[in-house]
């Protein structure tokens, strides 16, 4: 009986914290660069492929991994720093604390699709955005 209480005991948190993310897989990853005064897009730079991301809905953070064109796997975390008036979470890049980045994952359930812009423009007027399309559960 003790055995018993014991295994239950060390499984529930387990099965708990599992439940705190949210995984998703396939698609492309793109560096977007945008025009600051027309909002429109400028250039699209494919990135990588084959990504897997992962949201952590405690913590409210993203981890994303991708292949990039010579089939190396990269990484990148966003963590959450906050929300503004706008639908934006406001994040964070690990490694990056000196851009704040809003995400836009509205999209994410519905179309495989979510969007990290930096908020703030570039010296020659642009902004950059990640995108990330075709994701599935």
């Amino acid at each position: 009986m003790k055995n018993l209480i014991l295994i239950i005991v060390l499984i529930i948190p387990l099965f708990v914290l599992g439940q705190n993310k949210k995984d998703y897989s396939g698609g492309e990853f793109y560096m977007v660069h945008i025009d600051g005064k027309t909002n429109q897009e400028i250039s699209s730079i494919p990135m990588g492929r084959n990504v897997l991301l992962s949201y952590d809905t405690f913590f409210k953070s993203y981890s994303i991994g991708y292949s990039d064109q010579n089939n190396t796997f990269k990484y990148m975390q966003f963590t959450y720093y906050g929300s503004d008036e706008t639908s934006y979470k406001l994040m964070k890049m690990k490694g990056r604390d000196d851009l704040i980045w809003g995400a836009v994952d509205n999209l994410l359930d519905s179309e495989g699709k979510i969007m990290f812009i930096a908020l703030g423009e570039t010296k020659d007027n642009k902004s950059i955005m990640f995108k990330i399309i075709n994701l599935h559960k």
